[in-house]
């Protein structure tokens, strides 16, 4: 027993260095689901920060499904892309790194040769300061090519 209450407390002490309160709560940045080929008013390969409903209503214009923010304590991050193709499927991911940030999203390609809108999203802590955030956007065919 005394072995497993030791791994647990080693586990948790780690878990706490690795995300500390220099670093972002992991635990409180959520991904934002957006519509399929959503098309907001922001410019491409960029990522924007909605800070307040008027914003939010304005880029959301249309769209009558998507989940409410609540800006009090949260801002959103978004990112929108073209494909010259369908879109499979889209991964994304967020870390900090030292007091950057890197958002890495793949664009998983069809066969159709439609083209086609993508937006991504994340739920940031207003408290939150994002500082320098690197942005790499990669796009993948059906072969796994980028």
């Amino acid at each position: 027993m005394n072995i497993h209450r030791y791994l647990l407390f080693l586990y948790l002490v780690l878990f706490c260095c690795a995300c500390g309160d220099a670093d972002v709560d992991c635990s409180k940045i959520q991904s934002y689901e957006l519509p399929h080929e959503c098309n907001l008013k922001i410019e491409e390969n960029k990522v924007v920060y909605v800070e307040n409903m008027k914003e939010f209503e304005y880029l959301f214009d249309g769209y009558s499904n998507v989940p409410r923010v609540n800006f009090k304590n949260s801002k959103l991050l978004l990112v929108k892309g073209k494909a010259c193709q369908g879109v499979q499927e889209i991964k994304k991911q967020l870390t900090k790194i030292d007091k950057e940030y890197e958002l890495f999203i793949e664009v998983y390609l069809n066969l159709t040769m439609k083209i086609t809108p993508w937006c991504i999203g994340y739920i940031i802590p207003r408290t939150e300061e994002m500082g320098n955030m690197n942005l790499k956007i990669d796009y993948i065919d059906f072969q796994g090519k980028n």
